[in-house]
């Protein structure tokens, strides 16, 4: 039987994604990968979403307040190049099919 899919995850896909099936999902670790036709821009990962972060849309993320994603590794922490979706976004389809767009864009 298939785990189902965490809620905040299972509105981004059904709602905010419209059930577009060219958004897919894959289980990777300990959470999940977000995929747009095979190409990953986002993971689920500790109970919130992440987008994929580079130097054309970094500014964007820090200007909202967003996260990136730390982890522990080793006793140290370390991150890796996503921040946290402003929670704003989910009830903007328009604003945030730009975002996707930006994190598609590497």
């Amino acid at each position: 039987m298939l785990k189902p899919l965490p809620e905040i995850l299972e509105y981004f896909l059904s709602d905010c994604l419209e059930g577009n099936k060219n958004y897919t999902t894959k289980r990777m670790f300990s959470g999940y990968g977000v995929f747009f036709r095979g190409k990953i821009f986002a993971i689920y990962a500790m109970e919130r979403l992440y987008f994929k972060v580079w130097e054309q849309n970094k500014q964007d993320f820090i200007d909202a307040g967003s996260r990136i994603f730390s982890y522990q590794k080793q006793g140290k922490e370390a991150h890796i190049s996503y921040y946290t979706l402003p929670e704003e976004l989910l009830e903007n389809k328009t604003e945030l099919q730009i975002w996707i767009e930006k994190a598609l864009d590497y």
